[in-house]
């Protein structure tokens, strides 16, 4: 099983859109993620990042998406149908991929680094 972690922000290109311009890309991206669900991918949830609390710098990203994977397979196909879709001429994002252990296994790797 692998998780895939999105955290994207607006470029340039996005701002400039009207409400109904982007309303009308988001609505074509849609379907993507019913295929996405029809090859056996989870959502995990959704949403906008929250300002870190006394002066903590985040990533500057504005949204995040948290998915589940049951192969590489899907992860491939996750971002084949978001450079597919022209997501990022609108959105600067950072993608994070991992098959997620137990805190031990994950430490024990800190030293083999």
């Amino acid at each position: 099983m692998h998780t895939f972690i999105e955290l994207w922000k607006p470029r340039p290109a996005w701002l400039a859109l009207g409400a109904d311009e982007r309303q009308a890309y988001l609505d074509k991206v849609g379907p993507a993620i019913g295929q996405l669900l029809a090859a056996g991918v989870e959502i995990v949830g959704w949403g906008r990042i929250e300002d870190e609390p006394d002066g903590h710098t985040g990533t500057g990203h504005r949204w995040v998406a948290v998915w589940r994977m049951p192969s590489p397979d899907e992860v491939t196909l996750l971002r084949d149908l978001v450079a597919g879709a022209g997501w990022y001429d609108y959105f600067e994002q950072v993608n994070v991929v991992s098959e997620l252990a137990d805190p031990e296994a994950a430490l024990r790797d800190h030293v083999t680094v």
